[in-house]
Parts: C-alpha cells; sequence; structure tokens
C-alpha cells in the first residue's frame, strides 16, 4: 500500500472537518471569519494542514478541539479546558454580541453609544435668512452685572 493514498485521505478528511468547523466551504467567508488570508483559507479547504499558530487561532476562534480538527479525535467543541459538544459563536457572531451588549448597557446607563451621540449644527449669524419664534413663552429680560 502506499503512504500517499492514506496522507491524501488524511487530507481530505481534515478538509472536510475543517469546513464543517467553519459553517462553510467558501474561501472568502472562511478567510473573513477566521481572519486569514484568501489563498491560505482556500489551501485548507482543500486539504493543507495548516502551521501550529495557525491551527491554535483556528481552535481559538472556532472553540474547536485541536485533535478533532486535525484527526477526527474526541469531541469537537471546547470550553474551558473541557469539552462540549455545541458550536460556539463564530468571531463575527461574537463581534455583533459585543455591540448588542455595549448598546443594551449604554441604554442602561443613560449614555450614548457612538454611533447615537446627537449632531449638533453651528451656524453662523450671516447664514440664518430667517428666525422664527415658535414657543409662546415669555422672554425673561436679560439682567445686567
Amino acid at each position: 500500500m502506499s503512504n500517499t493514498k492514506s496522507t491524501n485521505l488524511n487530507d481530505i478528511k481534515f478538509a472536510k472537518r475543517f469546513a464543517e468547523i467553519c459553517q462553510t466551504s467558501k474561501p472568502a467567508e472562511v478567510a473573513r471569519n477566521l481572519d486569514i488570508s484568501y489563498p491560505a483559507a482556500k489551501n485548507y479547504l482543500n486539504g493543507k494542514i495548516p502551521n501550529t499558530p495557525t491551527i491554535i487561532h483556528i481552535s481559538e476562534v472556532t472553540s474547536c478541539s485541536i485533535d478533532w480538527l486535525l484527526r477526527g479525535i474526541g469531541n469537537k467543541f471546547i470550553e474551558n479546558n473541557g469539552y462540549q459538544d455545541t458550536p460556539q459563536p463564530s468571531g463575527e457572531l461574537k463581534r455583533l454580541i459585543r455591540d448588542e451588549c455595549k448598546k443594551v448597557f449604554a441604554e442602561m446607563m443613560n449614555v450614548q453609544t457612538e454611533t447615537e451621540k446627537e449632531k449638533v449644527i453651528v451656524l453662523r449669524p450671516e447664514d440664518i435668512k430667517e428666525e422664527k419664534v415658535l414657543d409662546e413663552s415669555p422672554v425673561l429680560p436679560m439682567q445686567n452685572k
């Protein structure tokens, strides 16, 4: 038996597990979600095994077990040094959740977020063509100091 065939079979199995953990087989989406280059994503989807720092990065972003990703052994997902069988949110989903939590927290604390701050428009007197008073309340005289 040739050793090359088993390597190719292992590469194909890795590619399937990699696509499964990424929840897509589209290189552009994988690259975006994992913050890796498009060519690297395409290579991994074709069965090329990433280097150690990249495997660790993929595991951190996806909460995937390195053993499962590389060899198909054990549980698929990890959490706090333990294993579990449910997927963790992707990096993009984590960012969306974090942004939503910031909005809720800001609302609870009556703080405006950067995107919700009111815009202030400053007009110069020469830019004002007409001035109307909409409120009929009495005008208080100014006090001289």
